[in-house]
């Protein structure tokens, strides 16, 4: 899927296609006093429903927008040493992730997408975290992470999932 997104009067267009990425390192270690009330990990694995919001933080704006608020859906599989996959299915845009849970749900995952910087096609990654909790009955995840699409342009963004377990 192909984006336009305006950069002071350029075009940056962000190309991010299906992929799974690995994830080095070890598994993450919650912050202090981050606790979580979450289930076991194979409960964990379906569809999650929510919401993104993306804030442009550099010099960049989403169609002239300085934020874009968006319903997105997530198929989501996890396997019992911790590791978790992500597929964001709607919109398919920002499609794969890959990271690891900690035993007290702390969520450290990856995301790496392409976008075309100046006619130039580069890679980046977001790193979002989170804790995975029990709420009202329903498995609940906000997340957030800095991107960096184009550092010559000034192109940064914040952007968070508000997701619940469907």
């Amino acid at each position: 899927m192909v984006s336009e997104r305006a950069i002071g009067g350029a075009a940056l267009l962000a190309v991010i296609p299906l992929f799974l990425a690995g994830c080095p390192g070890e598994a993450p270690v919650a912050p202090e006093g981050v606790e979580s009330n979450a289930p076991d990990p194979a409960e964990l694995a379906g569809t999650w429903k929510g919401i993104q919001i993306t804030t442009a933080t550099g010099a960049c704006t989403l169609s002239g927008s300085r934020v874009d608020t968006s319903s997105v859906v997530f198929d989501c599989w996890v396997n019992e040493s911790g590791e978790i996959w992500w597929r964001q299915s709607e919109p398919a845009a920002y499609s794969t992730w890959n990271g690891t849970i900690a035993s007290n749900y702390y969520i450290q995952i990856r995301r790496t997408f392409d976008v075309e910087c100046g006619g130039q096609l580069r890679r980046r990654n977001g790193t979002y975290e989170g804790t995975i909790r029990k709420e009202e009955g329903s498995y609940r995840l906000d997340m957030s992470a800095d991107e960096v699409w184009c550092p010559e342009y000034n192109c940064t963004f914040h952007v968070s999932f508000s997701v619940a377990r469907d």
